[in-house]
């Protein structure tokens, strides 16, 4: 396979969140142990869509590390083609893929990189007007916004990742943590629905606690 066949969307999707090119030519992921379906998930459609094939390992967490599980490391084979692309995606061993690529992600894509780094924000209440004071009244719950937690991204890339969701009619924005982390936001009713039914028929079933409740609380399949 060369790197003209690849499709590069889906490719960068695949590294955008979790994954990265290594020095010899081979895509690496690493997650905790509980992921392992996930990551060998990942890792078969690797192999389904770009022939790379794949190693697995147990990796024990180091001491001192925050985590409280082992890890499960994925590493494909090397290929030349591979290798090309951390020549031009790293720059001073950084991670920077093309801009525009982000722009054409699609349903898949978007479910590649919401697993890898997204998360549901939910909420059990509604706070209604009755005569006129404000009440709360708890509910089933629903979700208040997904997020897609980016850590340091440029403002290229959050302007490449909300055209690609506008052209789903999604709408987002971006919330700034105390730590400067900038985080994308989807909190609008009908995003949150565009959303959730633009990825939810690619989540794998060991991720599905990331979209386990209803978009709104007036959602229904």
């Amino acid at each position: 396979m060369s790197e003209k066949s690849v499709n590069l969307v889906k490719f960068a999707s695949m590294i955008a969140g979790d994954g990265y090119i290594d020095q010899r030519g081979r895509v690496c992921f690493k997650h905790s142990i509980v992921q392992k379906d996930y990551a060998d998930y990942k890792a078969n459609k690797l192999f389904e869509y770009f022939g790379l094939k794949p190693n697995m390992y147990l990796c024990k967490k180091q001491e001192n590390s925050f985590s409280t599980n082992n890890n499960y490391l994925v590493q494909t084979h090397p290929t030349s083609w591979i290798k090309t692309l951390r020549e031009q995606w790293y720059l001073n061993s950084t991670k920077n893929i093309p801009i525009e690529l982000y722009e054409e992600f699609g349903a898949e894509e978007w479910s590649f990189l919401y697993q890898d780094d997204g998360r549901l924000n939910k909420i059990s209440h509604t706070n209604n007007i009755i005569g006129g004071t404000r009440i709360r009244v708890d509910c089933e719950p629903f979700v208040n916004r997904y997020e897609i937690c980016l850590g340091y991204p440029s403002d290229l890339l959050l302007v490449a990742l909300q055209k690609s969701l506008l052209k789903f009619q999604i709408e987002s924005t971006v919330i700034v943590r105390k730590d400067k982390q900038r985080n994308l936001s989807i909190s609008k009713a009908e995003s949150k629905i565009k959303f959730y039914e633009l990825i939810k028929d690619f989540i794998h079933p060991s991720m599905q606690y990331k979209i386990n409740i209803r978009p709104t609380l007036k959602y229904s399949t």
